[in-house]
């Protein structure tokens, strides 16, 4: 409601003063016009976990030691595997946001992540990263759409946790798409940058800075560096061991616990 209502004030705001401004300088009216459209609309499509235009979870609400473990861009068929050892070796749960393309190709890992208790989420059928941020409604819808499509068809109509966008941008026609799959927007409040960095230690050092009660931690898979070692396996079994000394466990919280703002 409040992003319609930005919307409408600025068009009728434009309209309205535009050819008492005209009168004056044309290339000063665009050009403000332009940097007010920017400022509104384009700024935040670029700003991770915006709230400006819907509302986005980045906490759950608990009285223990408990974060919510989120895995993003499997499956992949190096890591997927060993991830999922992992979380059982110690025993903790987790939600894979997966990518359409991805699951339809490797149909038998989307199983298997169901099959050892964990949950899934919608992250768009192909990512992309560069651009969702600035996508037209219906690129949006249809990104959405045949991701929640393939997720549906290889696990039998099983319920989705949520949507997460590529690198956490969205604009104002993401939340309508959201509501007619009926997802909620999932963010995060801990991350690692695991996507990019190759350092285990520095990844998990990132992380723990925001360890806290209630925490939505932001990890992925599949990112192999030329002559390494995958780097998320790693980086996982060292936070998993982190947060076991700690005392923390990784649960998979109920849509009650969700604080949406």
């Amino acid at each position: 409601m409040f992003t319609r209502r930005l919307i409408l004030a600025y068009f009728f705001g434009s309209v309205a003063s535009t050819p008492l401004l005209i009168w004056f300088n044309l290339p000063v009216v665009l050009a403000v016009l332009w940097a007010v459209a920017g400022f509104l609309f384009y700024i935040p499509s670029v700003i991770p976990n915006n709230r400006l235009f819907g509302p986005v979870i980045t906490r759950f609400r608990t009285t223990r030691r408990e974060v919510w473990l989120t895995i993003d861009d499997g499956p992949d068929p190096e890591d997927t595997p060993k991830i999922l050892d992992l979380l059982s070796q110690y025993q903790v749960h987790a939600t894979f946001f997966l990518i359409g393309k991805r699951a339809a190709q490797h149909p038998e890992l989307v199983r298997e992540i169901l099959r050892q208790g964990h949950t899934l989420g919608n992250h768009t059928f192909t990512h992309p990263d560069a651009s969702f941020w600035m996508a037209h409604p219906s690129r949006l819808r249809q990104e959405i759409d045949r991701c929640a499509e393939v997720l549906s068809a290889i696990t039998s109509q099983v319920q989705q946790s949520g949507f997460r966008a590529p690198v956490g941008m969205v604009n104002l026609f993401v939340h309508p798409a959201l509501r007619r799959n009926k997802l909620r927007l999932i963010g995060w409040s801990s991350r690692g940058f695991d996507a990019v960095w190759t350092d285990p230690e520095k990844i998990v050092n990132r992380i723990w800075q925001e360890i806290l009660p209630g925490a939505i931690i932001l990890f992925h898979e599949g990112n192999h560096p030329s002559g390494e070692l995958p780097v998320n396996p790693r980086s996982l079994k060292l936070l998993l061991e982190r947060l076991k000394s700690a005392g923390y466990v990784a649960v998979i919280p109920s849509l009650d616990q969700l604080v949406e703002k």
